[in-house]
């Protein structure tokens, strides 16, 4: 994905890695939190190790 503004494109390996659905369980904040943090820890397992340290401290 480019900016609008970007025109030059640098080819690269990328890896997609596609997960399982998240189901929500509910209604509410609670929910919404609980989903959320379902989705960092999917995303986080599929992470090469360097970048898992990346984002736990990117998050606080």
């Amino acid at each position: 994905v480019l900016p609008r503004t970007r025109k030059l494109v640098n080819r690269h390996r990328m890896i997609l890695t596609i997960h399982n659905p998240i189901s929500p369980k509910g209604k509410g904040v609670d929910n919404i939190k609980a989903i959320m943090e379902e989705a960092y820890v999917a995303v986080e397992s599929a992470l090469p190790a360097k970048y898992k340290e990346q984002a736990k401290n990117s998050n606080n």
